[in-house]
């Protein structure tokens, strides 16, 4: 290992004045980064291409996705552009949460759904320790970014970074009415043996 001497700290402030923690993340020159997600209502749910009679079209063909997190606009007025940045999905262009964030550090997207997903989703620890689903495809470095609505969690956070959530959803509990005057205890007397 070679040691290099960066700069010196002295009375308070750098002598050099040596940009130590440059903004990497600011300007990604136009990269491609791979973002995976998969079909989860309402955050992504997939579009799939109409049949056109006439037309040799296989079956059910997804076409993209759409959802709280993706959400698909008029193709006509953006078909190019999708063609351009995705090569196989009809894809989100305007205001949405993923292209907000690749306009803001200009990187350009390449969506993908991980292999099983439809079983896997989110993803399991296997057998031999590896994960599966969204959370195997980030932590093997095959994607840079999840689009999965993901839930802070010691798990969630020991193997990635979350965003600022942006979405939350409110949990209701239905419970008999109660019949004395001990409401609070009105959620756990359903489940009293």
């Amino acid at each position: 290992m070679v040691t290099r001497r960066l700069d010196i700290w002295r009375r308070g402030a750098f002598r050099q004045n040596a940009d130590l923690f440059r903004d990497k993340t600011s300007d990604l020159q136009n990269q491609t980064l791979a973002v995976v997600t998969f079909e989860h209502v309402p955050a992504a749910y997939k579009l799939r291409q109409r049949h056109v009679p006439g037309e040799r079209v296989p079956g059910d063909v997804t076409s993209g996705f759409s959802g709280l997190e993706v959400q698909t606009y008029r193709i006509d007025l953006v078909r190019e552009l999708i063609l351009d940045l995705f090569s196989c999905f009809l894809f989100p262009v305007l205001y949405t949460v993923m292209l907000a964030l690749a306009r803001a550090m200009n990187f350009v997207p390449r969506l993908s759904e991980p292999a099983g997903s439809a079983r896997e989703q989110w993803g399991r620890r296997r057998l031999d320790g590896s994960l599966s689903g969204l959370l195997g495809e980030v932590t093997s470095g095959r994607a840079e970014l999840v689009l999965g609505d993901l839930h802070y969690s010691p798990f969630h956070l020991r193997l990635m970074d979350l965003s600022v959530p942006y979405h939350s959803e409110c949990l209701t509990f239905l419970t008999p009415q109660a019949t004395t005057d001990n409401s609070w205890q009105t959620l756990i007397l359903p489940f009293k043996y």
